[in-house]
């Protein structure tokens, strides 16, 4: 699985295609909640667990820094 989350998270276009579409679908059930009269708090909390998601593909796929060596301190 995680060829694929790599592969996934390194196309760009969808990649940002899918999250514009989540978070579209995510704003529409919001307002028709709103129009509804019914509780959104949970809509909120689910964006934001997504983009938290998607945040951590970032953390594990994204551009690596290589880490710095440590030196022996005792020589």
């Amino acid at each position: 699985m995680n060829q694929l989350l790599n592969q996934f998270y390194n196309d760009e276009h969808t990649r940002n295609e899918l999250i514009e579409f989540i978070h579209d679908f995510i704003d529409q059930e919001a307002i028709s909640r709103v129009y509804n009269k019914e509780d959104v708090s949970a809509v909120a909390d689910a964006r934001q667990l997504i983009d938290l998601a998607f945040s951590e593909l970032q953390n594990l796929y994204g551009i690596q820094t290589k880490a710095k060596k440590s030196e022996n301190q005792s020589r």
